[in-house]
């Protein structure tokens, strides 16, 4: 019986194999595929009856049970039924007393089979051992369980003999079978998977234009895929292709272009990434982009090249047409009389019309690109277009059809119609501001007599502005000072006495004039965030007491006393910090601590705090009140109601301290109450420089430097006259540049030139040019920019393109004097 069942085994395996055969030239879902499945397993269920174990007359066992089952599990109702009818028919063919329980036993395991089926597609039953077992299991207890239909008393005669084999024997062969078939149907999956992978690959390919090529430099062996030859437009029947055949199917005029790029690819072992054109046979081009990689030999030897090749003729004729397209649409811009600009989020220039330029100034719109309303000649209204800009992006609603002036770059006023709309992408979202304007000067001027009311009760009600009153108030103060004094100084009855002390105020009075000219500038550099930090080796000890210096006399003014408190190490005299913006801070602190003092002491110190420096200004003065003092730091507060009329000031000071300490990687406090004067300590970042120095002893020169001559670089010949005269006390000649190229010229001509003044902005080549020559001539050469440009980044350009030193004017004649002093010192000093 054994040796029987192990022949039905058998046949499962090639029930096994036959069925994989299908799976390998039918498509498992399909109908035809079921049905000669269930074809096969009715065949196969039927040659196991032919090659059954006999038990007695009438009564066989065989591996049916087994194969309906697993036509049922594996194929669904399609092939069970028909594997089901087929082995019916074929054992009541057969008879005997055993012909119901046969039937039963096919029945019970087909719908067993289906059962599990049904279960397994609906619920995703996960496959595996255990669930097989327990379904064999089942199978053959209930196949057992129907020998009870057995006539008489054949069933007790039947079950012992057959109990033993069909419960060892059946589930484990059963199992195997059920395993062998699960890891067909995985294969098959994969396989069916892969193949319409690759298919897809393929179409998607074919869309695409795009072809797959490997060369095997080796054997000198191009194999293109079928894509290539639909590029090429060749027959791979005929064509053969290689590499020197591909070239010349390339257009003569990218051949070499071609070949250098491929050929530097495998010198310099980097892939290459080409668009080139296509010449077919009938005269027409094709554009291809050709990418390629190269597999080495561990000797570096270039083996194996791949690459790819795609049509882009759509592409190339596409962005033809678009460029095409914007050359109409910048011909219509640029024809239309309205004034059309487009800015990013930024309020920076991406673009605009030729007429917008020529009133921006420029000859191109190109020029315009980058910058923004504060580089423009109608910087006095970049704050009013900005707003605007602003508004519009951040709102995204239009701005239609309101009137604004601008300046023009002579100098005059016209008044534009202006309508401003969210320049959005493609997703909606706001990259920029479209705006548009026409001059509507003429009209402006003939409805002027009929607005004037307005426009003064506009401008009256803007001049109500606390800000205003207070700026208006500090800048003309200190100019009716100077017009006054300056009156007086022309006047010929006028002591010399009375005129020393005239100009002294006059002095002063613009030296407070530009402290709030630089408060302002501040103010704009930090809004538009092109404040930058510029770190050099700063002495703390030289800047304390450069500061106590200024501001003693002050204090002494007031009848207070001024102590500087350094509580620092040798090891940390010197910082990398920034060393204006240090200096800035802690001269507004210490201006508002003398301001604000009467008969009292202001102490400024200095002290290492943890990985910090911390500096303070201490004060007895007035005091400021605990609900102003976060509000004084904001832009236009102070720290008193009646400050204007009693103390002064632009209420700008504060909020520029706050904005350089943040900058600088810090924070600041304030403890103050009214009465009891105030504290304002900040700490910044320490950052040591990790070396020793020695201090430099500088001598006066002015009388030592005869036979030395001073070349000034100047246009403006009042700026040369104030020089020329603050030069006098040296002993030394002085030589007159009108311009960059005479500047270059005379420095030629004389040999005994040791110091250049140079200003930048001069006509026919400027300071930064005619210094690069200058030092092209003698790299040694001490270079001190003198210029009106007065920003941060401004001073970092002169020092990096060449200056010794930057004097920013206006400046007083004791810091030229410094400055010049150090620059001779390195001759006479010895």
């Amino acid at each position: 019986m054994f040796i029987s069942l192990l022949n039905n085994i058998t046949l499962l395996v090639s029930l096994s194999i036959i069925h994989s055969l299908l799976l390998r030239y039918l498509k498992p879902a399909s109908k035809r595929f079921r049905a000669f499945s269930g074809l096969l397993f009715g065949l196969v269920a039927i040659t196991g009856m032919l090659n059954s174990v006999e038990i007695m007359p009438g009564i066989i066992f065989d591996g049916r049970s087994i194969i309906l089952v697993t036509a049922a599990v594996f194929g669904g109702p399609l092939p069970a039924v028909i594997a089901m009818v087929a082995s019916s028919v074929f054992r009541i063919y057969l008879g005997g007393a055993g012909t119901l329980m046969g039937v039963l036993v096919i029945v019970e395991s087909g719908l067993l089979g289906m059962i599990f089926y049904y279960l397994r597609k609906k619920y995703d039953w996960a496959s595996g051992p255990f669930p097989y077992f327990l379904l064999a299991m089942a199978v053959h207890l209930i196949m057992l369980a129907l020998s009870a239909s057995l006539p008489g008393t054949v069933a007790s005669e039947v079950l012992p003999r057959i109990a033993l084999p069909v419960l060892l024997l059946y589930p484990v062969a059963t199992l195997l079978l059920f395993l062998l078939f699960e890891m067909q149907e995985k294969y098959s999956g994969l396989v069916n998977k892969l193949s319409d992978n690759e298919a897809a690959l393929r179409e998607a390919n074919r869309i695409a234009g795009m072809g797959r090529w490997e060369f095997d430099l080796a054997t000198n062996n191009l194999e293109w895929s079928e894509e290539i030859f639909d590029i090429f437009e060749l027959d791979k029947k005929i064509f053969k292709p290689s590499y020197e055949a591909f070239l010349n199917k390339v257009h003569p005029e990218d051949r070499n272009k071609v070949d250098r790029a491929y050929k530097e690819s495998l010198a310099t072992f980097e892939p290459y990434d080409i668009e080139h054109r296509l010449l077919m046979s009938d005269g027409r081009v094709k554009w291809v982009s050709e990418k390629c990689r190269t597999d080495y030999s561990p000797e570096g030897t270039p083996v194996r090249s791949v690459g790819i090749v795609q049509e882009i003729t759509a592409k190339k004729q596409a962005a033809e047409a678009l460029e095409e397209s914007r050359q109409m649409l910048r011909l219509i811009i640029d024809s239309i009389p309205v004034r059309v600009f487009w800015k990013d989020t930024g309020c920076s220039y991406l673009g605009c019309n030729i007429p917008f330029a020529r009133d921006a100034g420029f000859d191109s719109p190109d020029q315009l690109i980058g910058l923004d309303d504060y580089q423009m000649g109608w910087i006095d209204q970049a704050d009013l277009y900005r707003s605007d800009d602003k508004e519009v992006i951040q709102s995204g609603i239009s701005k239609l059809n309101y009137e604004e002036p601008q300046t023009t770059p002579d100098g005059g006023m016209i008044w534009l119609r202006t309508s401003k709309v969210p320049l959005t992408d493609i997703n909606g979202r706001v990259i920029g501001v479209l705006g548009t304007y026409e001059d509507i000067t003429s009209w402006k001027k003939m409805e002027k007599e009929l607005i004037v009311a307005r426009d003064k009760a506009e401008e009256s009600d803007k001049l109500k502005t606390a800000f205003l009153n207070n700026l208006s108030h500090e800048i003309r103060t200190p100019l009716n000072a100077i017009i006054g004094f300056s009156e007086l100084l022309d006047k010929p009855e006028t002591e010399q006495a009375d005129s020393q002390g005239y100009a002294g105020i006059i002095q002063r009075c613009g030296l407070q004039l530009l402290s709030i000219i630089d408060d302002i500038f501040d103010i704009a550099a930090i809004e538009t965030g092109q404040v930058k930090l510029f770190k050099k080796e700063t002495d703390l000890k030289s800047l304390m007491s450069d500061l106590h210096e200024q501001f003693i006399m002050d204090a002494k003014k007031r009848n207070n006393e001024l102590l500087v408190e350094l509580a620092i190490p040798d090891e940390i005299q010197f910082v990398y910090a920034d060393e204006t913006k240090l200096f800035q801070i802690i001269n507004n602190l210490l201006a508002n601590a003398v301001k604000f003092t009467k008969n009292g002491t202001i102490t400024l110190s200095c002290r290492k705090s943890g990985d910090n420096l911390e500096f303070s200004v201490r004060d007895n003065g007035i005091g400021i009140s605990s609900e102003l003092h976060e509000k004084i730091f904001e832009r236009f507060r102070q720290g008193t109601t009646d400050a204007t009329g009693e103390y002064g000031g632009s209420g700008l000071g504060l909020f520029i301290v706050r904005s350089y300490v943040e900058l600088m990687g810090g924070s600041i406090e304030l403890d103050s109450s009214p009465g009891k004067g105030s504290v304002f300590s900040f700490k910044i970042p320490l950052q040591p420089v990790a070396k020793k120095h020695k201090n430099t002893i500088h001598k006066d020169v002015k009388a030592t430097c005869g036979h030395c001559t001073i070349l000034v670089a100047e246009d403006n010949i009042d700026n040369y006259l104030l020089v020329n005269e603050y030069l006098s006390v040296y002993k030394c000649k002085i030589i007159h540049a009108s311009d960059g190229r005479e500047a270059v010229q005379l420095f030629k001509e004389t040999t005994d030139i040791c110091l250049v003044l140079m200003d930048i902005k001069m006509p026919v080549i400027d300071g930064f040019e005619a210094t690069r020559q200058i030092l092209e001539i003698n790299p040694e050469m001490p270079v001190v920019a003198l210029t009106a440009y007065d920003q941060p980044d401004d001073r970092e350009k002169a020092l990096r393109n060449g200056f010794k030193y930057y004097i920013s004017k206006p400046f007083n004649k004791n810091d030229l004097y410094t400055v010049i002093d150090k620059c001779l010192n390195r001759i006479y000093l010895d």
